[in-house]
């Protein structure tokens, strides 16, 4: 399939590339050739139409009406000389080196067809047919090169369009060729395709279906319980022979399976005799773990005794001493209430002091801002003053020039005749300046008014100023008598403390005796609770031994119905048991119970559920017993459950051997 589907692609880029040329020489010959073609009869059709009209003016000698020869001549000589160029442009694209040169040899033999023409024309018309006639001659010899130019031209356009339809034809005849080499390779490639997929048929069938089918007999006599069947495919290295082997393993498990029966009841026989011997050895055992945790709890319970006696003792010193604390303390206790009542009046006046402060503080803060307002108002006044400084001077340069213009009237007026009217002219000119100084004047009275009100405002701001001032003077008086009350508050405290401070040392000293008692008697008290706790651990421990002996003597004795596995197993024990999830370990585990360690104390009796890595489920247990950090839980699990948590824990204790010595 992948060499069909190279050659097919190779066909395919064949066709293509075929494709490509015959539509770039169909694209030529349309856009390019064909015009060429055109092209060249247009020109033959001008040289011809210019013979026939110069010709024409032989008979009719250019009389009126039948002159128009020359011109019409001259109109196809100029489509001829166009035609001709772009002929030659179009061929020389093409690359047709010969038909460029056949057009240039037209064009070269045209102009002197033409002027022997033209003159032949003249002739005529000048001369009559006697001069006409005698060129006639030169022109038809003229006129018979210019046909065989024009008849090469044509050769060898015809040329290049036989050549152009033959590459043509020769592309399609390429492209059918590959189209039937390609419907070849394709009926070949199906050919082939089906004699694979049936003989890929045949083998599967030989080489695999019936050895499976042999492989089905087989296992199913040694399902009946023929464990002696015969397999076969010993050598065989694929897929059948791994099956074959596993099918080996399965005959050769079932003869061990027969084997180990056959043991297990030699070992009952030998384990009656194991059962009397273990009896006895736990009847000893157990005699003498209780001999030796009676001893140790009477030992402990000496010590505890004693102990007990020296807290007695302690608990009488603690109490005489407590009762002289309480009267030192009585003493501070009044001492400390003087102190208090001092406290609060001092803290009242320094309440009073720091709301003057912050009084003074603010009005201070009001006496700035008004004394910077005081300030601009004062800057407004400067600046309007320095605007009646400038208006002033321009009343003083208005009067200069007035003076000017007075005295300039004054000489036009000693002037006689005409003179007058300089007069007048300098006479409104003075009136223009008089008019200006007027209205200088009212802005003048204008700023003064403003200065006199900017003035006003400054002698209020002033006067507000020093109102603030006097109110700053009050509130330092009334902060004055306030440090006078704190300095006799705190004379008082300073009295107080000292009277504080004698009952403190006799406090002090009474309570390093009480501490020194307190201290050995938590000690005796530690003694006693580490004497009950080893008391308690020894009765923990004789509750263990006698159970694991009982239990684990021989497997006779051994209550359990379901192996127990040792594993270590984080789990969590629910709200319902211990108020929150709580988190512990699993110590060992059967289908119907397990031991957590690290677990909070739990009544017996108590219901839970226990969740741990590898259980698919949450398992309802009950609390048989509770010991100090283990519990012993027996698993109440729905019997529609119970096949999931049997396997979940054959896949925890896939490889370990039942524990038979947990307690």
């Amino acid at each position: 399939m992948a060499i069909a589907t190279f050659l097919v692609g190779t066909e395919t880029s064949r066709q293509e590339q075929h494709l490509s040329h015959v539509r770039q020489t169909a694209d030529e010959v349309s856009r390019k050739v064909v015009p060429l073609s055109e092209l060249i009869a247009n020109i033959r059709y001008d040289v011809a139409q210019v013979q026939q009209w110069l010709t024409d003016v032989s008979a009719t000698r250019g009389l009126d009406g039948l002159d128009d020869g020359p011109a019409k001549a001259d109109e196809f000589a100029k489509a001829f000389a166009q035609h001709a160029e772009n002929a030659h442009a179009v061929a020389r694209e093409l690359g047709l080196s010969e038909m460029v040169r056949s057009i240039a040899a037209t064009q070269a033999a045209f102009p002197p067809f033409y002027e022997l023409g033209q003159r032949m024309s003249r002739a005529y018309v000048d001369g009559g047919p006697v001069t006409g006639n005698a060129m006639m001659g030169q022109f038809d010899a003229v006129a018979e090169s210019m046909d065989k130019e024009m008849e090469r031209l044509l050769s060898t356009m015809e040329e290049v369009r036989g050549e152009r339809l033959n590459s043509l034809d020769a592309a399609v005849t390429d492209i059918e060729a590959s189209a039937a080499t390609l419907k070849t390779l394709l009926v070949t490639t199906a050919t082939v395709t089906l004699l694979l997929i049936a003989a890929s048929i045949v083998f599967l069938r030989l080489a695999v279906v019936g050895p499976i089918d042999r492989m089905r007999l087989t296992m199913t006599r040694m399902a009946t319980g023929d464990l002696r069947a015969e397999v076969g495919f010993e050598r065989r290295g694929d897929e059948i022979g791994q099956m074959a082997d596993a099918v080996r393993v399965f005959r050769e498990a079932g003869l061990e399976n027969e084997r180990l029966r056959a043991e297990q009841e030699r070992a009952r026989v030998a384990g009656e005799e194991e059962r009397r011997q273990s009896l006895a050895a736990m009847a000893d055992t157990v005699e003498r773990e209780t001999r030796t945790a009676v001893e140790q709890v009477a030992r402990h319970a000496g010590q505890m005794a004693s102990n007990a006696e020296a807290m007695a003792a302690s608990a009488g010193m603690v109490s005489d001493n407590s009762q002289t604390v309480a009267a030192a303390a009585n003493q501070a206790l009044v001492n400390a209430q003087t102190v208090a009542a001092a406290a609060n009046e001092l803290s009242a006046s320094i309440r009073e002091i720091g709301r003057q402060v912050t009084a003074s503080v603010s009005v201070t803060g009001q006496a700035v801002e008004k004394a910077g307002s005081a300030s601009a108002i004062i800057g407004h006044l400067s600046e309007a003053v320095e605007r009646i400084g400038a208006v002033a001077r321009l009343i003083g340069d208005i009067a200069s020039q007035t003076n000017l213009l007075a005295l300039n009237a004054t000489i036009e007026a000693a002037r006689a005749g005409e003179a007058g009217k300089g007069f007048a002219v300098v006479a409104q000119e003075v009136k223009n300046l008089a008019n200006q100084t007027a209205r200088s004047t009212e802005e003048i009275a204008t700023l003064i008014t403003d200065v006199q009100s900017v003035t006003r405002q400054a002698v209020d701001r002033v006067g507000e100023v020093a109102a603030t001032i006097d109110q700053v003077s009050d509130i330092s008086s009334s902060i004055a008598a306030a440090v006078e009350e704190q300095d006799a508050a705190t004379r008082e405290i300073a009295r107080t403390v000292n009277e504080t401070s004698h009952a403190a040392q006799e406090v002090s000293s009474r309570i390093a005796l009480v501490s020194d008692e307190a201290n050995q008697t938590g000690e005796r008290a530690d003694g006693m609770r580490a004497a009950a706790g080893d008391v308690a651990q020894s009765i923990d421990d004789l509750q263990s031994v006698l159970v694991r002996v009982v239990r684990t003597a021989t497997s006779d004795v051994d209550r359990r119905r379901r192996a127990r596995f040792q594993i270590d197993l984080p789990c969590t024990i629910d709200g319902a048991v211990a108020g929150t999830d709580c988190k512990a370990r699993i110590a060992n585990l059967s289908s119907g119970g397990a031991m957590i360690v690290d677990a909070p104390m739990i009544a017996a009796g108590t219901p839970g559920t226990l969740r741990a890595p590898g259980l698919s489920r949450p398992v309802p247990f009950t609390v048989k017993s509770c010991e100090p950090g283990r519990l012993h839980v027996k698993f109440h699990v729905p019997e529609a459950d119970q096949p999931a948590l049997d396997h979940d824990l054959e896949t925890l204790a896939r490889g370990m051997a039942p524990n038979r010595s947990a307690a």
